[in-house]
C-alpha cells in the first residue's frame, strides 16, 4: 500500500470498495456444509462469505483504505457485502444491511480520525 501511495496520484483514483471475508476453517471444499459441487470453492465464499467491515472478518480492509487515502484519494467509496442470509425471502435484509452499513462506515470515519489525532 505504500508503494501505491507513492506511485498512483489520488486523481487518477475514481472509485474504492472495500470489503472483508471470512477466513473459512475447514476451508469450502468438499464435505464442507457449504460446499457446491461445480462452483469453485473461491466463488462460493466470495458470494457467501464477505461481511461488513468490523464483523469479525481477517481481510486487511483498513489497511488499503488508508493507502488509497495517502494517494490524496477523496472519492467514492462503498461496502460490498455478500453473506447467505442475504439470499433469503426476507424483507427486512434490505433495511438491515442498509443500517449495518451505515454503522460501519461511521466507526470506520471515527477511526481514521482518531489515528490522525494520535
Amino acid at each position: 500500500m505504500q508503494a501505491l501511495a507513492e506511485s498512483i496520484p489520488g486523481d487518477n483514483i475514481y472509485y474504492v470498495q472495500i470489503s472483508d471475508g471470512l477466513k473459512m476453517d475447514p476451508p469450502i471444499k468438499e464435505g464442507h456444509p457449504a460446499y457446491e459441487k461445480g462452483k469453485p470453492a473461491r466463488g462460493q465464499w466470495s458470494h457467501a462469505y464477505r461481511p461488513l467491515p468490523y464483523e469479525n472478518g481477517y481481510l486487511p480492509w483498513m489497511t488499503a483504505l488508508k493507502g488509497f487515502l495517502r494517494t490524496g484519494f477523496r472519492g467514492w467509496c462503498s461496502m460490498e457485502t455478500f453473506e447467505e442470509r442475504q439470499m433469503k425471502e426476507d424483507k427486512t435484509i434490505p433495511t438491515e444491511y442498509a443500517e449495518k452499513g451505515m454503522q460501519a462506515w461511521k466507526k470506520i470515519i471515527k477511526d481514521l480520525r482518531n489515528e490522525e489525532s494520535t
